[in-house]
């Protein structure tokens, strides 16, 4: 139910980037460090429960550019 989206990998070996949805955060960028790791929210952009709609995921070297409101 948290609906990811915009799913973008960093490098051959790097995190895993995404889009998802939770009640208390909203719709923010999350990551997945390993394959079997713990989704992380990376940020709350749009503090509380308010989503910041992150879109077009990029990786730049080791960062990870995108668009939000």
């Amino acid at each position: 139910s948290s609906d990811p989206a915009d799913l973008v990998v960093a490098g051959p070996d790097g995190p895993l980037y995404f889009v998802a949805e939770e009640p208390s955060g909203g719709r923010e960028p999350w990551t997945l460090i390993t394959p079997t790791g713990t989704p992380t929210r990376l940020a709350d952009v749009q503090p509380g429960p308010r989503s910041s709609r992150p879109s077009h995921l990029q990786t730049r070297g080791d960062a990870l550019v995108f668009v939000a409101t």
